[in-house]
């Protein structure tokens, strides 16, 4: 997350000259590096990249072994569903164990507002997202404020807030598996590139971020842009400039 520590950075020497105001109340858009916050993300990750390795390694090796007469053709069908299935639930279970941890966390955002809509998310570099990455760059809990035209991330490294004014535009990004949204805004005077990919799925909304991952990208961006701008909000969002002065 090294593209987000100059924006932390900025936050906290912000963040010093407002000691009796709380965070929520700011109106202004932060970025908060959490403490431990990486051991905690190996922690979630590590498991889920392991047993995925595991399961495509054993689908790989069990056509080829009872080809070669080592394993009965009868458990190749089963072998290959249950490492498909498994592929789709990991994901789903990785974030029934990260949410409770996040939200047991102190300032935790979760614990302090409990009754927001929130998406499971992951949290990459926006330059850098449709690179191939064994593990994201952040992962957590966005929260949708849309009565204070905000949204929240609860993540492991960062815990940030954005609000509607600092957003310049909002536009779903989708390839192969992938389902995000990119949000150009700028977080303590620093500018930003966040892409916010669907995380935390079961397997019905894992084949369609698989198969039509479009779709996934559109509906991620829509409740991004309705929560900060209002429910008639589109997917694409683009800040108008203000229109030259007379004589430029």
């Amino acid at each position: 997350m090294e593209f987000l520590r100059e924006a932390s950075t900025r936050s906290q020497t912000f963040l010093e000259g407002q000691a009796d105001t709380s965070l929520p109340e700011l109106d202004a858009s932060l970025c908060i590096a959490i403490p431990g916050g990486k051991r905690l993300q190996a922690c979630a990750e590590l498991p889920v990249v392991v047993l995925s390795m595991l399961f495509l390694l054993v689908s790989i090796c069990t056509l080829p072994l009872a080809l070669l007469g080592h394993i009965s053709f009868a458990i190749v069908t089963p072998v290959l569903l249950v490492g498909f299935c498994g592929s789709l639930v990991f994901r789903k279970i990785q974030y029934l164990f990260l949410h409770p941890v996040l939200s047991s966390r102190e300032g935790s955002w979760l614990k302090a507002f409990p009754g927001l809509p929130r998406l499971s998310v992951n949290i990459e570099d926006g330059t850098t997202v449709k690179k191939v990455k064994v593990i994201p760059e952040d992962q957590g809990i966005c929260l949708l404020d849309a009565e204070n035209r905000r949204i929240l991330l609860e993540c492991c490294c960062f815990r940030t807030m954005i609000y509607a004014q600092d957003v310049q535009s909002v536009r779903p990004i989708s390839g192969y598996s992938l389902s995000a949204a990119n949000i150009s805004c700028i977080i303590a005077g620093e500018p930003v590139e966040l892409a916010f990919a669907m995380a935390g799925q079961g397997p019905g909304q894992s084949m369609i971020q698989t198969f039509a991952p479009g779709k996934g990208a559109e509906d991620l961006a829509m409740k991004i842009t309705g929560a900060l701008f209002g429910p008639g909000a589109r997917s694409n969002y683009e800040r108008q400039l203000p229109p030259p002065l007379p004589g430029e």
